[in-house]
């Protein structure tokens, strides 16, 4: 006798209940794992909230703003805009070795607050950025715009 009739006292019903269930948990954490999740971004982390920076340290005023987390290992950028729908950061490029290019395009959520919140985006500087000040590109998709921020 195996141990499922042993258990249960039945065999095929448990076995299909079982993985109904579990095929039905599966689909929910896919579900789940599309809300809230970083719209695709190639950010090594985005939380909404500013940086915590050592003492002395402020972040700047305007926004985007750029500051290093890690002097020459990884930086935050600090975006401005609805908490539930930051933009997304989708490419980074080194051009040198004092500048690299970051496009944030719209979130791809839809159902955005109309709250005004900081987002920060943190990456890892790319190899070959060895120079000092970096130029950071920021290119707005959704606005068509192009700052440059600078990482002293």
């Amino acid at each position: 006798m195996s141990n499922d009739v042993e258990a249960t006292g039945h065999r095929g019903p448990t076995r299909v209940r079982d993985a109904r269930v579990a095929a039905f948990a599966a689909l929910f954490a896919v579900v789940l794992s599309g809300c809230g999740g970083d719209g695709g971004s190639i950010a090594d982390a985005v939380w909404t909230g500013a940086p915590e920076l050592p003492p002395g340290k402020e972040l700047p005023k305007a926004r985007p703003a750029a500051v290093w987390l890690e002097e020459g290992a990884t930086f935050a950028v600090v975006t401005l805009g609805s908490s539930s729908c930051p933009p997304v950061a989708t490419s980074m490029d080194r051009k040198g070795g004092d500048e690299i290019r970051l496009r944030f395009e719209p979130s791809p959520s839809e159902d955005c607050t109309a709250d005004m919140a900081p987002t920060t985006h943190e990456f890892r500087v790319p190899r070959g950025v060895d120079q000092r000040p970096v130029q950071l590109r920021i290119i707005d998709v959704e606005s068509g715009s192009e700052k440059v921020l600078t990482l002293e």
